[in-house]
């Protein structure tokens, strides 16, 4: 079941879900600054926070237009910044489902709430940005109905590939 997450109350389980899920597939110790990224996400204009379980067990963090978008994950301008999300575009910034409960489908339902809230929130779109070496991930959202765009960039902590995916709602 996905329930309504209060960002202030549950920013440090939800990025304790993320530290751990970024762990189990990068196979080591994930530094200092993936934390403090994801706490920042969390004070930046939430269209949605939709978690999972007691205690969480997944979450999906979804900006919108108002949000302060910070460098990171989403289309580089020449200052290494994000553009702003529109009120057309929702942004899907965070989606993590804890190692112990991964393949129940839980990212699925988190993705799925994601997009649904983003669609009766008025959004037009919805977008995220993967590694496209997270193989797992990448599957989810193509078979969610999410299109690759063309190109990539360096995500902003360690210089590797983050491409960008979309879906129109």
């Amino acid at each position: 079941m996905i329930r309504t997450g209060d960002p202030a109350r549950d920013a440090a389980a939800c990025v304790g879900v993320w530290i751990a899920a970024i762990e189990a597939r990068d196979g080591h110790r994930a530094p200092g600054a993936v934390a403090d990224r994801a706490r920042s996400a969390f004070g930046h204009g939430a269209v949605r926070l939709g978690v999972s379980g007691a205690p969480i067990a997944g979450f999906a963090l979804t900006l919108g237009q108002g949000a302060a978008v910070l460098p990171g994950p989403g289309t580089a301008s020449d200052t290494g910044e994000r553009p702003p999300v529109t009120r057309r575009t929702a942004l899907l910034n965070y989606l993590a489902v804890h190692p112990s409960a991964a393949g129940r489908g839980l990212g699925r339902a988190l993705l799925d709430d994601a997009v649904e809230f983003a669609r009766q929130d008025g959004y037009d779109e919805i977008r995220l940005e993967v590694r496209p070496t997270n193989a797992g991930a990448v599957r989810l959202y193509e078979a969610a109905g999410f299109a690759r765009s063309p190109g990539e960039r360096p995500h902003p902590l360690d210089g590797g590939p983050i491409v960008e995916y979309r879906r129109t709602l």
